[in-house]
């Protein structure tokens, strides 16, 4: 798809990027105005980057995994988008844009076109549309955890003491963000049958920067204390650059060696992937306890019990996998025995058709 040099000018652009992202808040740091316009123009050259590799990751992918390509792009377009109503809002009509919602609506689809590329990798790894809903609530148990330990560690005691409900929008991101990640990190890393380990790690990483920037700007945002030049913006950058550098390493042709490498790290992230969802429940049900044991110590006795279902479910789980891969590998044997048999029963018909017409001493016809 992309040739080795063309891959190494991608790196050396997204570090002289940062580092010139870094540069320029640190020089105009004194200096609001230009802070702002450099910050929005660095941030629509690194979505117009990313939206370019992205795209020509589409055009040049035959495979089923294209139109994963297309809505990881559309989620990036979705900020730029966000970002040039912002820009709009804030330089052009002087209005102070983080009070207008419009450009919010557009910076949470981003999120929403990630969920849907996601899966999008899911129903092509296993060709299910049962397992892709299953691991769309997956992404949802995982979301309400957050949103729960979100709500009562960090937002509520911020509303106590705001006057401005409005604000409520901004947590969104995270709570969105811990949805992707979730995904990216019980589909990804299995992923392998269908992504390059290298992909795999620059979407995941990507992922993970775009979490701490949205859960840095809703806290600075919260408190009234965000400004251009905070932390999130070059995270956002780079999070935006590292997705779109995942689709410049996008290799679809390695199913032989992606193969072997799927069935060594089968085992290894079977269990973490099953108890993913698990977990989260566990620790808000940990949490819950802890408030509340105090007043009807009766509910320890019902964690336990929870606990130990969960447990037996992660058990039943594993080994449904253990006899799905054994049949997988029966099927394998048998498709091969039924080649090497049709081989042998072919290879003997062109014996018996020679013999047929040719004779057995002279050889002639």
């Amino acid at each position: 798809m992309f040739n080795k040099r063309y891959r190494q000018f991608a790196y050396i652009f997204i570090t002289s990027f940062i580092a010139l992202f870094l540069g320029w808040i640190l020089l105009f740091q004194s200096n609001q105005a230009y802070l702002d316009w450099g910050g929005t123009i660095l941030q629509i050259i690194a979505c117009t980057t990313a939206i370019i590799w992205l795209g020509l990751t589409y055009r040049k992918d035959t495979t089923k995994t294209k139109n994963i390509w297309l809505f990881l792009g559309l989620g990036i377009l979705s900020y730029l988008v966000g970002g040039l109503i912002w820009i709009f809002y804030q330089f052009i009509l002087g209005v102070d844009a983080d009070s207008i919602i419009l450009p919010k609506v557009f910076f949470i689809l981003q999120n929403g076109f990630y969920i849907v590329a996601l899966l999008l990798m899911m129903n092509v790894m296993k060709k299910n549309n049962l397992l892709t809903f299953r691991f769309l609530f997956d992404i949802l148990i995982v979301m309400s955890v957050a949103t729960t330990f979100i709500w009562f560690l960090i937002l509520n005691p911020l509303l106590e003491n705001m006057d401005n409900p409005f604000y409520i929008i901004n947590f969104l991101y995270p709570i969105l963000d811990l949805g992707v990640f979730a995904g990216a990190l019980s589909l990804l890393i299995v992923s392998e049958s269908i992504f390059s380990r290298k992909t795999s790690y620059l979407l995941i990483s990507g992922f993970s920067v775009q979490i701490i920037a949205d859960l840095n700007f809703s806290y600075v945002n919260v408190t009234e204390m965000y400004a251009m030049g905070s932390l999130s913006d070059p995270l956002w950058i780079l999070s935006i650059l590292l997705i779109g550098l995942a689709g410049v390493f996008h290799e679809p042709n390695l199913k032989k060696e992606k193969k072997r490498v799927l069935t060594i790290n089968k085992k290894r992230t079977s269990l973490f992937k099953h108890s993913l969802p698990y977990i989260g429940i566990v620790l808000l049900s940990i949490f819950v306890i802890s408030q509340i044991v105090h007043i009807a110590p009766i509910v320890l006795g019902l964690f336990v019990c929870i606990l130990l279902v969960i447990l037996r479910q992660l058990f039943t789980l594993l080994d449904n996998d253990r006899l799905v891969a054994d049949l997988n590998n029966l099927n394998e044997e048998l498709e091969n025995k039924v080649k090497e048999r049709t081989n042998r029963l072919v290879e003997m018909v062109n014996k018996m058709e020679h013999l047929a017409f040719h004779d057995v001493i002279t050889g002639h016809s």
